[in-house]
C-alpha cells in the first residue's frame, strides 16, 4: 500500500517550509488519511491509548520548537482538545510557535528553556536562515560542543551560531507559574539534554507516558534513563531516535520491547 503520509510529511518539509498554515493544513489531511496509508507508529498506538483512557488529557511538550515539525502531539491536541504547556527557549522560532497555536486557549506556551534551576544560563542555537538545511532550527542546546557535531551537515557552523543568555526555568516552577496539575503525558526534545529533565520529573504522580529522544545522550546517560524509569515500572520501547515510556495503560497496548 502506498505510505501517502511519507510522500506528504516529505513535501511539508521541502515545500510549507516556515509556513504555519500551510505546514497546518498538510498535516490535517494526514490524520484523515486511511490507517493503511500512514506511517506505522507504535508512539501514536500509545498516545491513541491514552486519548480513549480518559478525556481529559494534560501534557508538557519540553523543547516544543513550532508545534508542527516532528510533532507527534499536534494530531490530539486538535482531534481530542488536549490542554498542556509547551515550551520552546528560541525567539525567532517560538514566534512560530505563538502563530501555530494562537487559537488554542487550551494551551500555554512558555518562552523559556528547563533547566536545573531557575535563572539564565547560556544557550546556543543558529540564526535563522533560508539557506541552511533543513530542520536547522530544531538545533539548541546549552552545550556549543553538542552543536558543533553538526559541522558536517551544516556549513560553516559556527559562524552562524548564536550565543544567548537564555531565561530558564525548572519544571516544578514551571507547574507552579502557570497552576498546573501533574502531566499525563510528558515529551522532551532538548538536544541531549533530556535525561537532566527526566530526572526533574516527580514519580510520585507519575505521567502515563513519557517520551524522550535518546540518539543524543551519551551512552552513560541513555542507560541512566531506562534505568530511571523501569525502576519506576515503565514499560519501555525505541522508535526512531526516541524512547516512548507507559504505564497503567490499558492491556490494548501491545507490549513493546526494548532493544538496548
Amino acid at each position: 500500500m502506498l505510505n501517502l503520509e511519507k510522500i506528504l510529511l516529505h513535501y511539508t518539509n521541502r515545500l510549507a517550509g516556515k509556513s504555519v498554515w500551510l505546514k497546518g493544513s498538510i498535516l490535517r489531511s494526514i490524520w484523515l488519511l486511511p490507517e493503511s496509508m500512514r506511517q506505522p507508529s507504535e508512539l501514536r498506538s500509545v498516545l491513541n491509548r491514552l486519548a480513549k483512557l480518559q478525556k481529559s488529557v494534560f501534557f508538557l511538550n519540553i523543547g516544543a520548537n513550532d508545534g508542527l515539525s516532528n510533532d507527534p502531539l499536534r494530531e490530539f491536541v486538535v482531534g481530542y482538545q488536549w490542554s498542556g504547556i509547551m515550551v520552546e527557549p528560541v525567539g525567532y522560532v517560538f514566534r512560530r510557535l505563538q502563530r501555530a497555536y494562537c487559537n488554542f486557549g487550551n494551551v500555554i506556551l512558555e518562552n523559556a528553556a528547563l533547566a536545573e534551576q531557575n535563572g539564565v544560563k547560556e544557550f546556543w542555537y543558529l540564526k535563522p536562515s533560508k539557506m541552511m538545511e533543513l530542520n536547522y532550527d530544531q538545533m539548541g542546546s546549552f552545550s556549543k560542543e553538542h552543536l558543533m557535531k553538526f559541522d558536517k551537515i551544516v556549513p560553516n557552523l559556527e559562524g552562524r551560531m548564536v550565543k544567548e543568555s537564555m531565561k530558564c526555568i525548572t519544571l516544578a516552577s514551571l507547574l507552579e507559574k502557570h497552576h498546573a496539575r501533574s502531566p499525563d503525558l510528558i515529551h522532551v526534545d532538548t538536544e541531549g539534554y533530556d535525561f537532566e529533565v527526566l530526572k526533574q520529573i516527580d514519580f510520585s504522580v507519575p505521567p502515563k507516558v513519557i517520551v524522550f529522544e535518546h540518539e543524543h545522550l551519551s551512552k552513560a546517560d541513555l542507560k541512566a534513563s531506562h534505568d530511571l524509569l523501569m525502576r519506576e515500572n515503565y514499560l519501555l520501547a525505541r522508535e526512531g531516535g526516541n524512547t516512548i515510556a507507559y504505564k497503567n495503560l490499558p492491556a490494548g497496548v501491545t507490549q513493546l520491547k526494548l532493544d538496548r
